[in-house]
């Protein structure tokens, strides 16, 4: 009855009426912050079905839909609400506008007004001012920094990736990084853990650090256009009563960096050379042996060091004397990414086989790349090389003074006799020998063995869970250090000592967060006497990277993890 109460009331409700909303959180921003877009039904509790394809050319979608639903009880009428929400990135700077979006509620359609956007460059360090509202410096961003965005087609040019933030970060994970469409990428720093300095810009301090640095080799030329990367930062906040809460204590958001447009220039005409490599290279040969004898292998190892992109150096064709047998190359790269240029040596070795006697020339191997210094081609040489072969010490026989017929007939005309000792069986003797029993039983022990080892594999495997789970809380205090060490190092082995537990609990492999791995220990029902101090615990863990930590909380921290660990592993049998 109660329940028929309750629906009764929830279609009274509706009855009078459905209120559809389009808003966003904010209309005025600054370059690389999101927005979030919200689509929400008022006396309804059906998601609206909303058409958002329209948004393509001038946002970015990085989450979303994420849906909410909630009823509550108003001036003693049941009101209910469902919304849809996204985090949209603008694609580009000035007025935007987000145009009507069609949206179905339940069978009827509604129509949204336009909303407008304006986006601001993002001048780190100033205000920007517009006829209505003064909007404020981004309190943290990322900033996309290259070093040459006029380069030539092959050239290396180093993009970094930076962040600044005058507020306290509690967390910080790139979210997605561009395609780099028309280059050829290479990684060269990537660190797990922010660096964190001051910096001034435009009068005002912040904490910056870089985050990511790639050097690009732009593959085609013309205007060429690096895609902004998007990261989630996590901010702390303060709850109402102005102290920090642990549940409460953070909040994230979507930022993006600026896009950087590029000219790339086209290279000169390098007369036919194979070789279209862009830096600045050097070039040697040496020979294993240069006096040998024939049909003996010898190996030419072609060695080639600069600076630019390893991967597509290359030498200019080999034309080998016909009197060698080359056999296909064997390439490695040494590659260097130290600094921001990438450099070191790529050798390439062949293995030849004179199948001739004599002095054999190999002619000079040859490189031909692009100076970007000097603008212009340069081919570098190797000397040549001679070998003295001699001629092969091997001796063939022949069947000389023999006729076709003849070497036909060999091992034909000749029938000898059998001159071995004859066995006599006994009477009365089995006609099985002890040895045909023994190699019997061995035949069929060993038809059998395979299907043995199998089933007791497969017992193995099925129990093989449960013996890791009892081992779980052993192997993981194994990895706690027995004193605490530095508080980055300290926390790191926390984490990946809780996260190993997991793995051997669960019989899932993975790498978790702080928030997967409070929820698979919430799920395992581990009381919150005890999940409360390790969520402390692995809260100071993210924040360490932004925020000083005491050793003394470090130290208290380690011999608290062990004891909560144990708790943890008596409840979750």
């Amino acid at each position: 009855m109660k329940k028929f109460y309750l629906y009764t009331l929830l279609l009274v409700a509706v009855s009078f009426g459905t209120t559809v909303k389009v808003s966003v959180d904010r209309d005025k921003i600054t370059e690389g912050d999101s927005i979030t877009l919200t689509v929400s039904v008022e006396g309804g509790s059906e998601a609206p079905a909303t058409e958002i394809s329209v948004l393509d050319n001038d946002f970015r979608i990085v989450s979303g839909p994420n849906q909410s639903t909630s009823m509550q009880w108003i001036n003693g009428q049941l009101s209910s609400s469902s919304s849809l929400s996204w985090t949209l990135l603008p694609r580009r700077k000035g007025a935007i506008t987000i145009p009507s979006l069609n949206i179905s509620v339940a069978g009827k359609k509604y129509r949204s007004n336009p909303i407008n956007i304006t986006v601001y460059e993002n001048n780190a360090g100033t205000n920007f001012n517009s006829s209505k509202a003064k909007i404020p410096a981004s309190k943290y961003f990322i900033e996309a920094q290259i070093d040459n965005d006029n380069p030539y087609r092959g050239e290396q040019v180093t993009v970094s990736y930076v962040l600044y933030t005058s507020v306290e970060l509690t967390g910080f994970d790139v979210q997605d990084m561009p395609s780099f469409q028309g280059f050829w990428k290479d990684e060269i720093y990537s660190p797990r853990n922010l660096q964190l300095h001051d910096v001034r810009r435009n009068g005002k301090r912040y904490r910056a650090a870089t985050v990511k640095k790639l050097a690009l080799f732009p593959t085609r030329s013309g205007e060429v256009t690096i895609e902004p990367m998007t990261a989630v930062v996590s901010v702390q906040v303060r709850d109402n009563n102005y102290n920090w809460s642990f549940f409460s204590r953070s909040k994230s958001y979507t930022i993006a960096s600026n896009s950087i447009d590029l000219k790339v220039r086209p290279l000169p005409v390098n007369q036919g050379a194979k070789s279209a490599s862009v830096g600045n290279w050097s070039i040697k040969s040496r020979i294993s042996s240069t006096d040998i004898k024939q049909d003996d292998a010898v190996t030419l190892t072609i060695s080639i060091k600069g600076t630019g992109n390893l991967q597509s150096v290359d030498i200019d064709d080999i034309r080998f004397p016909a009197e060698l047998e080359v056999f296909d190359p064997d390439i490695k790269v040494n590659q260097n990414t130290k600094g921001d240029k990438i450099s070191g040596s790529k050798v390439i070795e062949y293995v030849l086989i004179p199948r001739e006697s004599g002095n054999i020339t190999i002619q000079p191997v040859t490189i031909t790349y692009f100076d970007v210094k000097k603008e212009k081609w340069v081919t570098h040489k190797t000397r040549p090389i001679t070998l003295k072969v001699a001629p092969s010490d091997r001796v063939f026989t022949s069947t000389s003074g023999l006729t076709k017929e003849e070497v036909k007939m060999m091992g034909k005309d000749i029938r000898f006799a059998d001159r071995s000792q004859v066995k006599w069986r006994r009477p009365g003797a089995s006609y099985i020998s002890r040895t045909t029993v023994a190699l019997t039983g061995t035949s069929l022990f060993l038809f059998l063995l395979p299907g043995i080892l199998s089933y007791r594999q497969n017992r193995r495997d099925v129990t093989a869970r449960g013996r890791t789970a009892r081992k779980a809380l052993k192997k993981a205090l194994a990895i706690l250090p027995e004193k605490p060490l530095g508080a980055e190092e300290t926390y790191y082995a926390i984490a990946r000592a809780l996260n190993h537990y997991l793995d051997a609990k669960t019989g899932e492999k993975i790498q978790r967060s702080t928030s997967d791995m409070l929820k698979v220990l919430t799920d395992a029902g581990i009381p919150e006497a005890t999940l409360g101090p390790v969520s402390e615990i692995l809260a100071r863990g993210d924040a360490v990277r932004f925020a000083p930590v005491s050793k003394a909380d470090v130290s208290d921290d380690l011999s608290l993890v062990s004891e909560l660990l144990k708790e943890v592993d008596n409840v979750w049998k």
